[in-house]
């Protein structure tokens, strides 16, 4: 299995699959974060997509030599959470 770092690094050099893996791989542990916070599962829903978005900005923007699929998740949630603080239990 491909380390989150190494499919990282393919993301950000234009592997359109090492993303897909990367989804693939946290969609459902996200989408659980975010059901036992909120009771709306379309918005649960949302809000993983909304943290996949922001994944994909921050690996564009804040380019690292050696890229944390975890950090990048771990900053993203609580982004998530604090734009959605009035629907988002912590």
């Amino acid at each position: 299995m491909t380390s989150d770092e190494s499919l990282m690094l393919q993301f950000q050099g234009g592997s359109r699959d090492s993303f897909e893996e990367l989804f693939a791989r946290y969609r459902e542990p996200l989408y659980g974060f975010f059901r036992r916070r909120i009771s709306n599962r379309e918005r649960a829903e949302d809000l993983v997509q909304e943290a996949f978005l922001a994944v994909i900005r921050c690996s564009v923007d804040c380019r690292q030599s050696r890229p944390s699929f975890h950090l990048y998740c771990k900053m993203t949630v609580h982004l998530v959470i604090k734009m959605n603080s009035k629907e988002v239990r912590p």
